[in-house]
Protein backbone atom coordinates (compact mmCIF):
# COMPACT_ATOMS: atom_id res chain seq x y z
CA UNK A 1 0.00 0.00 0.00
CA UNK A 2 0.72 3.73 -0.27
CA UNK A 3 -0.63 5.50 2.10
CA UNK A 4 -1.23 9.18 2.49
CA UNK A 5 -2.84 11.31 5.30
CA UNK A 6 -6.07 9.57 5.59
CA UNK A 7 -5.95 8.04 2.33
CA UNK A 8 -4.71 4.86 0.58
CA UNK A 9 -3.54 3.12 -2.71
CA UNK A 10 -3.76 -0.61 -2.05
CA UNK A 11 -2.18 -2.77 -4.70
CA UNK A 12 -4.89 -6.23 -4.17
CA UNK A 13 -3.51 -9.60 -3.70
CA UNK A 14 -5.73 -10.80 -6.82
CA UNK A 15 -3.30 -14.21 -7.56
CA UNK A 16 -2.30 -13.05 -11.29
CA UNK A 17 -3.66 -9.92 -12.12
CA UNK A 18 -3.79 -6.45 -11.23
CA UNK A 19 -6.19 -4.50 -8.69
CA UNK A 20 -5.48 -1.01 -7.42
CA UNK A 21 -7.95 0.22 -4.70
CA UNK A 22 -7.37 3.98 -4.32
CA UNK A 23 -9.62 5.69 -1.65
CA UNK A 24 -9.52 9.36 -0.49
CA UNK A 25 -9.44 11.16 3.16
CA UNK A 26 -13.42 12.33 2.16
CA UNK A 27 -14.12 8.70 1.14
CA UNK A 28 -14.24 8.43 -2.48
CA UNK A 29 -13.17 5.39 -3.79
CA UNK A 30 -11.53 4.22 -7.48
CA UNK A 31 -10.72 0.87 -8.59
CA UNK A 32 -8.23 -0.03 -11.36
CA UNK A 33 -9.12 -3.43 -12.68
CA UNK A 34 -10.18 -6.12 -10.71
CA UNK A 35 -8.03 -9.04 -11.49
CA UNK A 36 -8.87 -12.74 -12.79
CA UNK A 37 -12.13 -13.83 -12.47
CA UNK A 38 -11.28 -16.39 -9.43
CA UNK A 39 -8.70 -13.72 -7.91
CA UNK A 40 -10.74 -12.96 -5.11
CA UNK A 41 -11.53 -9.49 -5.41
CA UNK A 42 -14.65 -9.19 -3.48
CA UNK A 43 -12.70 -10.62 -0.73
CA UNK A 44 -9.76 -8.31 -1.07
CA UNK A 45 -12.63 -5.30 -1.32
CA UNK A 46 -14.47 -6.17 1.88
CA UNK A 47 -11.69 -6.61 3.91
CA UNK A 48 -10.17 -3.33 2.96
CA UNK A 49 -13.44 -1.20 2.56
CA UNK A 50 -15.85 -3.48 5.41
CA UNK A 51 -18.00 -6.14 4.68
CA UNK A 52 -21.31 -3.34 4.75
CA UNK A 53 -19.15 -1.07 2.10
CA UNK A 54 -20.90 -1.17 -1.37
CA UNK A 55 -20.17 1.70 -3.55
CA UNK A 56 -17.06 2.45 -5.79
CA UNK A 57 -17.22 5.56 -7.44
CA UNK A 58 -14.97 4.75 -10.42
CA UNK A 59 -14.13 1.77 -12.39
CA UNK A 60 -11.43 1.88 -14.69
CA UNK A 61 -10.38 -1.32 -16.91
CA UNK A 62 -7.25 -0.70 -18.54
CA UNK A 63 -7.34 -3.58 -21.00
CA UNK A 64 -9.65 -6.93 -22.55
CA UNK A 65 -7.49 -9.48 -21.03
CA UNK A 66 -8.94 -11.50 -18.12
CA UNK A 67 -6.43 -11.30 -15.42
CA UNK A 68 -7.31 -7.53 -15.53
CA UNK A 69 -11.43 -7.49 -15.85
CA UNK A 70 -12.47 -11.27 -14.96
CA UNK A 71 -13.32 -10.06 -11.75
CA UNK A 72 -15.41 -7.07 -12.61
CA UNK A 73 -18.55 -8.23 -13.35
CA UNK A 74 -19.30 -9.37 -9.50
CA UNK A 75 -17.38 -6.02 -8.60
CA UNK A 76 -20.23 -4.10 -10.53
CA UNK A 77 -22.94 -5.72 -9.46
CA UNK A 78 -21.87 -5.48 -5.53
CA UNK A 79 -20.27 -1.74 -5.51
CA UNK A 80 -22.29 -0.79 -8.49
CA UNK A 81 -19.64 2.46 -9.77
CA UNK A 82 -21.67 5.68 -11.22
CA UNK A 83 -18.74 5.42 -14.02
CA UNK A 84 -16.44 3.05 -15.90
CA UNK A 85 -13.73 4.35 -17.73
CA UNK A 86 -12.27 1.85 -20.73
CA UNK A 87 -9.87 1.96 -23.71
CA UNK A 88 -12.48 1.57 -25.81
CA UNK A 89 -11.01 -1.55 -27.64
CA UNK A 90 -13.43 -4.17 -29.20
CA UNK A 91 -12.77 -8.15 -29.38
CA UNK A 92 -15.69 -9.56 -31.18
CA UNK A 93 -13.85 -13.41 -30.21
CA UNK A 94 -13.70 -12.49 -26.84
CA UNK A 95 -17.23 -13.23 -25.54
CA UNK A 96 -16.18 -12.61 -21.70
CA UNK A 97 -15.17 -8.90 -22.32
CA UNK A 98 -18.10 -8.36 -24.51
CA UNK A 99 -20.22 -9.65 -21.54
CA UNK A 100 -18.54 -7.45 -19.22
CA UNK A 101 -19.26 -4.24 -21.94
CA UNK A 102 -22.65 -5.07 -21.88
CA UNK A 103 -23.09 -5.49 -17.94
CA UNK A 104 -21.05 -2.53 -17.90
CA UNK A 105 -23.46 -0.35 -19.80
CA UNK A 106 -26.07 -1.40 -16.81
CA UNK A 107 -24.51 0.58 -14.36
CA UNK A 108 -23.22 3.16 -14.99
CA UNK A 109 -21.91 5.70 -17.83
CA UNK A 110 -19.02 4.23 -20.05
CA UNK A 111 -16.03 6.84 -20.71
CA UNK A 112 -13.62 6.67 -23.24
CA UNK A 113 -9.97 6.76 -21.18
CA UNK A 114 -7.64 8.58 -23.82
CA UNK A 115 -4.73 10.66 -23.63
CA UNK A 116 -5.10 13.93 -21.57
CA UNK A 117 -7.82 12.78 -19.32
CA UNK A 118 -7.72 13.99 -15.78
CA UNK A 119 -9.53 12.54 -12.91
CA UNK A 120 -9.26 14.65 -9.44
CA UNK A 121 -10.83 13.12 -6.54
CA UNK A 122 -9.78 15.21 -3.40
CA UNK A 123 -5.97 14.63 -3.25
CA UNK A 124 -5.49 12.26 -5.92
CA UNK A 125 -5.19 13.60 -9.77
CA UNK A 126 -5.53 10.47 -12.12
CA UNK A 127 -3.72 11.27 -15.60
CA UNK A 128 -4.53 9.37 -18.54
CA UNK A 129 -0.79 9.15 -20.45
CA UNK A 130 -2.06 6.67 -23.24
CA UNK A 131 -3.82 5.80 -25.59
CA UNK A 132 -3.80 8.23 -27.82
CA UNK A 133 -7.39 9.45 -29.09
CA UNK A 134 -8.63 7.53 -32.03
CA UNK A 135 -9.21 4.02 -31.29
CA UNK A 136 -12.39 4.09 -29.41
CA UNK A 137 -14.21 1.33 -31.57
CA UNK A 138 -11.30 -0.17 -32.78
CA UNK A 139 -10.91 -4.12 -33.35
CA UNK A 140 -8.39 -5.53 -32.03
CA UNK A 141 -7.67 -9.09 -31.06
CA UNK A 142 -4.50 -8.03 -28.82
CA UNK A 143 -5.12 -4.96 -27.09
CA UNK A 144 -2.06 -4.80 -24.39
CA UNK A 145 -0.25 -1.94 -26.34
CA UNK A 146 -3.66 0.05 -25.68
CA UNK A 147 -3.53 -0.46 -22.00
CA UNK A 148 -5.01 2.65 -20.34
CA UNK A 149 -1.27 3.80 -18.61
CA UNK A 150 -2.54 6.14 -15.70
CA UNK A 151 -0.06 8.68 -13.81
CA UNK A 152 -1.53 8.37 -10.40
CA UNK A 153 -0.33 12.10 -8.42
CA UNK A 154 -1.16 11.91 -4.64
CA UNK A 155 -0.14 14.56 -1.43
CA UNK A 156 3.66 12.57 -1.48
CA UNK A 157 3.33 9.97 -3.85
CA UNK A 158 3.22 9.58 -7.75
CA UNK A 159 2.75 5.93 -9.04
CA UNK A 160 2.71 4.71 -12.75
CA UNK A 161 -0.22 2.06 -13.58
CA UNK A 162 1.08 1.08 -16.72
CA UNK A 163 -1.34 -2.08 -17.18
CA UNK A 164 0.37 -4.86 -19.91
CA UNK A 165 1.84 -2.14 -22.08
CA UNK A 166 4.92 -3.33 -24.43
CA UNK A 167 8.40 -1.95 -23.87
CA UNK A 168 7.83 -0.35 -27.59
CA UNK A 169 5.11 1.50 -26.05
CA UNK A 170 6.94 2.47 -22.65
CA UNK A 171 9.33 3.61 -24.81
CA UNK A 172 7.22 5.80 -26.85
CA UNK A 173 5.75 6.98 -23.27
CA UNK A 174 8.98 7.89 -22.40
CA UNK A 175 9.55 9.96 -25.42
CA UNK A 176 6.00 12.09 -25.53
CA UNK A 177 6.58 12.88 -21.46
CA UNK A 178 10.00 13.08 -21.34
CA UNK A 179 9.85 14.48 -17.47
CA UNK A 180 8.02 11.47 -16.36
CA UNK A 181 8.69 9.95 -13.04
CA UNK A 182 7.09 8.07 -10.68
CA UNK A 183 7.93 6.59 -7.06
CA UNK A 184 6.24 3.18 -7.72
CA UNK A 185 5.71 1.21 -11.45
CA UNK A 186 3.01 -0.98 -11.51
Amino acid sequence: SVVEPDSTMTFLTVGQGDATLIQTRDNHRILVDCGPKEGGIIDQLQHHLGFLARRIDILIVTHGDADHFGGCTEVMRIYKPQKVIINGVVDSDNQDYSQFLATARNFGEIIPGIAGMTISMTEYELHILHPEPGIWGRELADDNDQSLVIDVHGPRNRVLLAGDIPMYTEWDLIRRYPSLQASVLK
